[in-house]
C-alpha cells in the first residue's frame, strides 16, 4: 500500500505573491496511483489577522499523477498574503490522497511564515 507524507520544499516570488512548493513522497511498498494534494489550509497563529486566499489551483485537488513506492512528486501552490503583515504566522495543514482516496497523509507545519 501507498504510505504518503510530504514537506514544503521552496517558497518564491513577492512579499504578497507566494509559490510554495510541495514535496510529497511515498514510503509505502505500492505505487500511490492518481496522487494529489486534496487541500491546503493555512489557520493564523500569529501577527495582525490577515486572509491569504490560494489563487492556484482555482480547485482541489493538485493532481501529482502517479508516485511510484519509494519515490516523490512535486506540486505548487500560489497563495496570495495581501495584507499580511512580516509578523504573521500560520499553521499549514496540507492534506494528501491516493488511489481513489484509499491512500492518504498530511503535511503539518507550524509557524510558518509567508
Amino acid at each position: 500500500a501507498a504510505a504518503l507524507f510530504g514537506t514544503i520544499l521552496s517558497k518564491q516570488g513577492t512579499q504578497t505573491v507566494r509559490v510554495w512548493t510541495f514535496q510529497v513522497g511515498n514510503s509505502g511498498s505500492g505505487a500511490a496511483v492518481g496522487a494529489g494534494i486534496a487541500s491546503v489550509r493555512l489557520t493564523q497563529t500569529a501577527g495582525a489577522a490577515c486572509m491569504p486566499v490560494i489563487s492556484v489551483p482555482a480547485v482541489f485537488p493538485l493532481a501529482l499523477g502517479n508516485i511510484p513506492a519509494g519515490a516523490w512528486a512535486q506540486g505548487a501552490v500560489t497563495i496570495n498574503f495581501t495584507g499580511c503583515g512580516n509578523a504573521a504566522e500560520f499553521t499549514v495543514l496540507v492534506q494528501l490522497s491516493a488511489n481513489g482516496g484509499n491512500s492518504t497523509g498530511s503535511v503539518l507545519r507550524n509557524d510558518e511564515e509567508r
